[in-house]
């Protein structure tokens, strides 16, 4: 008959290459950082070596696009204030063309008026000085005046009643004013 393998032969073989393999692991890791101290520093050196070559060469292309974003940020800022300008200039003349014809006048127009009116100040009290130096006006004599002929009172074309009948809804002569 055949031989039966026992299952913890197996699972005892499995646990112990494992255990094999963990060790294996950690003396890789420790070798490694054994590595790692002796060549560090030189490994580190020529890490910056590296770096200040990168940095050397890529400075100018840094600087060269740092210079480009310059001038495309100065040129969109100098389009959006010619917009804006543009925009305010279209807005002003819309606004005044309202106000026209809602006939509100414009600054200089009022300003043309101020100047109308100050100088029809200046007139009126030169017109005052003149009339305190000169001597007083008569006034001119009342005459009689010719007094002018009744006037007849107007008749409706609805009602042609005679001037001197009473009207049907005026009250009787001898009443009392109504109040």
């Amino acid at each position: 008959m055949a031989k039966k393998k026992s299952k913890k032969g197996g699972a005892a073989r499995v646990k112990a290459q494992a255990g094999e393999h963990a060790r294996k692991v950690w003396l890789a890791g420790l070798g490694a950082l054994a590595a790692a101290e002796a060549e560090g520093g030189k490994l580190f050196a020529t890490l910056v070596a590296r770096g200040e070559e990168v940095e050397r060469r890529g400075k100018p292309v840094v600087d060269d696009l740092a210079t480009k974003a310059s001038r495309v940020r100065e040129k969109a800022k100098e389009r959006a204030k010619a917009s804006w300008t543009r925009l305010g200039s279209a807005l002003d003349e819309g606004l005044a063309g309202t106000l026209h014809r809602l006939g509100v006048p414009t600054r200089e127009e009022f300003d043309a008026l101020a100047a109308s009116v100050e100088a029809l100040g200046v007139r009126v009290d030169a017109l005052a000085q003149e009339g305190t130096q000169r001597a007083p006006r008569r006034k001119p004599r009342k005459t009689a005046r010719k007094k002018a002929a009744p006037r007849r009172p107007r008749r409706s074309a609805a009602s042609p009643a005679p001037a001197d009948a009473p009207a049907a809804d005026a009250p009787p002569p001898d009443a009392p004013p109504a109040a």
